[in-house]
C-alpha cells in the first residue's frame, strides 16, 4: 500500500480549513488545489479509510468510480459512518465517459466548501469555545475546572497515541464540552449528595443525548468532535456502558480518550460524598481495577498510552485545580 499523503500540520496553521480527500483522480486534486483548499490523496479504498480515522477534519471526499478495494459508492458510504457526520462525497464519472470532466462535476460541491475554508481566526474560535465552556460550567466553579483539565489531559493522550498537531488542538477543544448536556439537569439531581434514585439515574444519563442534540446541529469539526464525545463519553470499551451500551471500535476514538480522562478526573477529585483520591491510587484503580471500574471499560491502546504519560496527569491536576 502507498504511503497516504497528509500535508503537514504545521503548514495548515491553527485555522480548522477545509480538507478534501480525493481518491483516485489526479485531476480532481489538481482542480481542488486550485481553489486554494488543502487536499489529501489516496489510490485506494483503504487508504481513504486510513486517512479518514487519521485526521477526521475532512469536509468532503472526492473518490473515482473505480478503485481498488471497492467502487467509488462503496467509499462514500464507508466515509460517512467513519466520520460520524454529514458529509458531501462525490464520485467521479467513469474514465472515458462524456461527462468526465471534473471541473463540471465539482461545480456544485465547491461553493460550499470555499465558504468553509477561511474560518475565523484562533483567537475567535478560542473565544466561542470559551463562551461554550463557560455555559457548560455556569453552576459551579469546579466543573469549569474539570472541564478544562479534561481538555488537557485528552490533548496529552491524544499526542501520545499519534494523532497530529491539529487534531490534538480539536480534542482539547472539544472535550471541555463533554458534559454541556448537563445545563438541563436539575441541581436537585446535579448536587445531589447521597445516591440517585432509579429515575434521577435516568434523568442523569440522559445529557449525553441532550448534549449530542446541542452539539450537532453545527458542521464545524471542533463541534463534530465536541458532539461524539458528549454522546459516547459513558460507553466502555467492554459494553454496558450508556446511552446506548457500545462496546470496542464502535465507540468513536475520541470517546474512548474522553472516557478515561473523565474517569481520572472523577477519581482525583473531591466530592461532598467523598475525598478525592491521590495520583498514585488513582492511576491504580484505572490500571488494575476495583470495586467501581476495571480496566477493560478502556481503549487498551487509550490505556497504554496513559501508562506511559500519567505523571503529565498528576501534573494537570496540581496545576489547573484551586485556581
Amino acid at each position: 500500500m502507498g504511503a497516504v499523503k497528509i500535508p503537514a500540520t504545521d503548514d495548515i496553521g491553527p485555522s480548522l480549513r477545509s480538507t478534501v480527500l480525493v481518491a483516485g483522480s489526479p485531476l480532481a486534486a489538481e482542480v481542488i488545489r486550485g481553489h486554494g483548499l488543502t487536499v489529501i490523496e489516496v489510490s485506494t479504498v483503504q487508504e481513504a479509510m486510513a486517512a479518514l480515522w487519521a485526521d477526521p477534519i475532512i469536509t468532503a471526499v472526492i473518490s473515482a468510480r473505480s478503485l481498488p478495494g471497492g467502487g467509488g459508492e462503496r467509499l462514500a458510504a464507508m466515509a460517512t459512518a467513519a466520520l460520524g457526520r454529514k458529509i458531501d462525497v462525490v464520485v467521479m464519472p467513469s474514465a472515458g465517459s462524456a461527462h468526465e470532466d471534473p471541473s463540471g462535476t465539482l461545480a456544485s460541491l465547491l461553493p460550499r466548501m470555499s465558504m468553509t475554508r477561511q474560518p475565523p481566526p484562533s483567537t475567535e474560535l478560542d473565544s466561542l469555545f470559551e463562551c461554550l465552556a463557560v455555559a457548560a460550567e455556569h453552576k459551579d466553579n469546579e466543573t469549569g475546572q474539570h472541564n478544562r483539565r479534561l481538555g488537557r489531559y485528552a490533548g496529552l493522550l491524544a499526542r501520545t497515541i499519534g494523532w497530529s498537531h491539529q487534531r490534538c488542538r480539536i480534542i482539547e477543544l472539544a472535550a471541555s464540552l463533554h458534559d454541556i448536556g448537563k445545563i438541563g439537569i436539575p441541581d436537585s439531581i446535579l448536587f445531589k449528595p447521597s445516591p440517585l434514585t432509579i429515575e434521577e439515574r435516568a434523568q442523569m444519563e440522559h445529557h449525553t443525548i441532550a448534549g449530542h442534540q446541542i452539539l450537532s446541529a453545527a458542521t464545524s469539526p471542533v463541534l463534530a468532535c465536541a458532539a461524539n464525545i458528549a454522546r459516547h463519553h459513558h460507553e466502555r470499551w467492554s459494553g454496558g456502558g450508556y446511552p446506548f451500551g457500545l462496546h470496542g471500535a464502535a465507540i468513536p476514538l475520541e470517546a474512548r480518550i474522553v472516557s478515561l480522562c473523565d474517569v481520572y478526573d472523577a477519581l482525583r477529585s473531591e466530592r461532598p460524598y467523598k475525598a478525592g483520591l491521590s495520583h498514585q491510587d488513582a492511576a491504580r484503580v484505572l490500571l488494575e481495577g476495583d470495586e467501581r471500574t476495571s480496566p477493560d471499560h478502556f481503549d487498551p491502546h487509550v490505556l497504554a498510552a496513559f501508562r506511559q504519560i500519567q505523571k503529565k496527569f498528576d501534573d494537570t491536576f496540581t496545576l489547573l485545580t484551586g485556581e
